[in-house]
This record gives structure tokens, C-alpha cells and sequence, in this order.
């Protein structure tokens, strides 16, 4: 049922994920320590429902327009899917900015695959990696994804690897020359001080949840590694990406100063896409059925664990 309902991208089945997320949002609010609903407070609220809203968005677009999921929503309901297995990934503050701001550069970093307007392109990808840095300052480490993609998407020049530094370095002179007017140095200087913990507090957390993902991305590798890399084509060279995104992702994880929970969100396109390559081969449609009936009761059973 599941799975023959997410084969197709009608906007109903886009609709019925958006609806799954809202009761997946409502369920951390209501289990969320801050239960004061002042006006200001259910305004907050909304506007973070739509921001995450906006962030499923535009990952399943980008996997539709890109053919990264091969027309399918078994991703896009991975994502939503993932929200309750990691219930802490929605924070009553902005840290999704972050994510959107990730997803965005995703997006324009996928676009890369059409060859034209590269130099433009470039310059996108630094400015919006460089508008996440002053938040998150180890999002830098996105920088490695942007190196794999100029060498696999275009014919590479010193020139094309400077653009993307260019445009991550305008944000943070405007961020530079706001704190320098505003007299809120030290904030800046706290803004980029590069600190690592080493820990695995959030992994400990959602040890369940990890260990369930884990294997299935695993097993997708190990079924479509060599498959997909075979292959000449688009699709090959956005599955590198992927798997950039998710190396990353998980390195920033384990470095992160604060493991407040919002992390998590930097895993789930990629792991979500892995998982969902996973489903599209099952060579059996009760198989497709039972493993995502599955993973749809586990996510939802997971916020009382």
C-alpha cells in the first residue's frame, strides 16, 4: 500500500507527506520543555513549521527535477520519516536555517549536470555555503563536496575552484562589517573559532535509530555501488555527491561543539536517498510494502522510546 502509493508524484501523495511531518511536528512540540503558548510563541512555531515544510520542499523537488530518485517519493517520505526517528532534528529555535541553507546549495550544486551559466553557478554555491558558515562555521567542510563536483561536472580550472571561495567570503565580510559597526567584535571572533568535541552524545540518543539506517544505507551501497558507478551518466555523478554529502554530514556530527539535535537534519538527504535507491530494487512489492510499513511504525513508535 505504502509503497504503491509513493511510486508516483501525484501532488495528493505530496500532500499526504506534508500532512505526516505536521503530526510528526506536533507530537515534539508537545513534548518539548517550553509549553508556555504565549501569542509570540505560536507564531514561532508556525513560521519553524513552515521553514521545515519549505526544507521538504525543496529536497523533493530537487530529487524529482534532477532524477535523483527516479520520479518516485520513497526519499521524500524517508525524510519526513526520519523526522520521527530523530525527534530532536526539530528545534523550537532557527538552526533549520542552517539546513535550508544547505539545501539550497545542494540544489545548486546538482545543477551543475547542465552546462551552462557555470561561472554563475559557482559563485551561488560559495554564497550560499558562505551564508550557513557564521551559524555553523564547520559547514565549511561543504567545501569538499564543491571540490568533488568541479571535477566531476565541469572542465575543471584553478578559476572554477576560486568562484565558489569568493562567494563564500562576501557573507562573512558583511557579517565582518556588521559586528565591526555594531561594536560586537568578540561575537565574530566567537562566530569563527573553530572548536571540535568529539562525541557521541547524539549518536548514544538515537542509537536505534542510527543502527536501522545505518544498515539499510549500507545495504544500499553494497547493492548499487558498483551498479550505479558503472554507469556513465547524470545519475552516477549526482550518487557521488550524495555520498560526499553523507561523509560530511556525519564528520560534522561527531565534531560538533553543541549536539543540540538540529545536526541530524545535514543527514537526512543524503541518507534518505540511499535508503530510498534501496527500496526502488527490492525485487518483490510485499518486500517494498513490509520495509517501509516498518520504518513508518518505527518512526512513529520512536517519540515514546
Amino acid at each position: 500500500m505504502l509503497a504503491n502509493f509513493f511510486e508516483k508524484t501525484k501532488p495528493i501523495n505530496s500532500i499526504v507527506l506534508g500532512g505526516l511531518f505536521c503530526v510528526f511536528y506536533l507530537m515534539a512540540v508537545l513534548v518539548s520543555e517550553e509549553h508556555v503558548f504565549t501569542v509570540f510563541f505560536v507564531g514561532k512555531l508556525f513560521g519553524l513549521l513552515l521553514l521545515h515544510l519549505l526544507f521538504l520542499l525543496l529536497s523533493g523537488q530537487n530529487f524529482i527535477k534532477f532524477s535523483v530518485s527516479n520520479n518516485n517519493l520513497y526519499a521524500a517520505l524517508l525524510m519526513v520519516l526520519a523526522y520521527g526517528m530523530f525527534p530532536k532534528a526539530i528545534q523550537i529555535d532557527f538552526s533549520i536555517a542552517i539546513a535550508l541553507a544547505i539545501v539550497f546549495f545542494y540544489r545548486r550544486i546538482t545543477s551543475l549536470i547542465k552546462k551552462d551559466n557555470i561561472t554563475s553557478k559557482l559563485f551561488d554555491i560559495g554564497l550560499l555555503l558562505g551564508l550557513a558558515i557564521p551559524f555553523f562555521n564547520w559547514t565549511i567542510l561543504y567545501f569538499l563536496v564543491v571540490i568533488i563536483a568541479v571535477i566531476i561536472f565541469t572542465n575543471y580550472t584553478i578559476r572554477k575552484f576560486i568562484l565558489p571561495l569568493v562567494g563564500i567570503l562576501v557573507p562573512s565580510l558583511f557579517f565582518f562589517t556588521y559586528c565591526y559597526l555594531t561594536d560586537a567584535m568578540p561575537f565574530f571572533y566567537k562566530q569563527y573559532t573553530f572548536s571540535i568535541q568529539f562525541s557521541n552524545v547524539l549518536i548514544d540518543e538515537n542509537w536505534l535509530s542510527f543502527i536501522v539506517l545505518g544498515v539499510l544505507a549500507f545495504f544500499s551501497l553494497m547493492v548499487n555501488f558498483v551498479r550505479i558507478i558503472a554507469v556513465s551518466n547524470s545519475y552516477r555523478l549526482h550518487y557521488v555527491i550524495t555520498l560526499g554529502m553523507l561523509f560530511v554530514g556525519v564528520v560534522l556530527i561527531y565534531m560538533s561543539p553543541e549536539k543540540k539535535g538540529s545536526e541530524l537534519l545535514l543527514l537526512f538527504i543524503p541518507v534518505s536517498l540511499l535508503v530510498g535507491q534501496l527500496i526502488e530494487v527490492l525485487p518483490r512489492q510485499w518486500l517494498k510494502e513490509v520495509t517501509l510499513l516498518c520504518l513508518a511504525l518505527f518512526a512513529l513508535v520512536n517519540f515514546f522510546l
